[in-house]
């Protein structure tokens, strides 16, 4: 069965849940009143402990912005402030971008050492996403050296005011 669309309008509620499961569209009664609304999880559980009430969320390379209402046990409640005129599609595997938000994770991840080892063998240039300060800076520098590249070319993605202010 292919998922449920789900659209989000300016002004829906949306949880952000903890829990890994699929995505799903609000639930209206007979009368279309909500009953439930629409959902959708983050694979990052350290989100939720750095989440606060007014910071800003962003999906899918911001076609949805929105913001924190309220945290429970069930995760993060948000209200959409930025769709376009009839709503945007939320579709699988689309990204969050908290921009408020400072999320304790490493500069780079067990999956980007990876890819970097990939790219350090093929590529000549490299991007680096959610770079929050020179330090994270750093931590690339430092792996691309001891993949024998301390040369090739970095592009550093600025998407916080962290790092801007960094």
């Amino acid at each position: 069965m292919p998922p449920l669309e789900i659209r989000l309008e300016h002004d829906d509620l949306l949880l952000l849940t903890r829990e890994p499961l699929p995505g799903e569209p609000r639930r209206v009664n007979k009368r279309g009143k909500m009953i439930a609304p629409a959902h959708i999880s983050c694979s990052e559980p350290q989100v939720f402990a750095a989440l606060k009430i007014g910071h800003h969320v962003w999906i899918d390379d911001g076609k949805i912005g929105a913001v924190v209402e309220a945290l429970d046990e069930r995760g993060a409640w948000l209200r959409v402030t930025h769709s376009r005129p009839g709503g945007e599609r939320v579709a699988p595997a689309k990204g969050l971008n908290f921009p408020d938000t400072e999320i304790p994770l490493p500069a780079l991840s067990e999956t980007d050492l990876v890819d970097l080892d990939f790219a350090t063998k093929h590529a000549d240039i490299v991007g680096f996403s959610f770079v929050r300060s020179a330090a994270d800076m750093d931590v690339l520098v430092q792996a691309l050296a001891r993949r024998e590249r301390p040369g090739i070319g970095i592009i550093a993605k600025i998407e916080t005011r962290a790092a801007v202010e960094n």
